[in-house]
């Protein structure tokens, strides 16, 4: 979580988390900006790193409060 503060602060950038059915992605053509991370549970999961908050059509945004290890 620091981590990502530190890069959202000194980067001057915005980090955000987005899942979708992966039979929904499988479907449409997604953005460039969309990296990619894993797919859990008929889920796929992506992380975005821009300069501005962004939204995407049939994407969910995670907000991620607190470290996987308190989870």
């Amino acid at each position: 979580m620091e981590d990502l503060a530190c890069l959202e602060k000194e980067g001057k950038r915005e980090v955000q988390f987005f899942l979708i059915k992966s039979e929904k992605r499988e479907k449409m053509r997604l953005s460039e900006e969309l990296i990619y991370l894993t797919a859990d549970s008929g889920l796929d999961y992506f992380i975005t790193i821009n300069q501005k908050r962004r939204a995407f059509p049939a994407m969910i945004e995670v907000h991620v409060e607190k470290p996987a290890p308190e989870l």
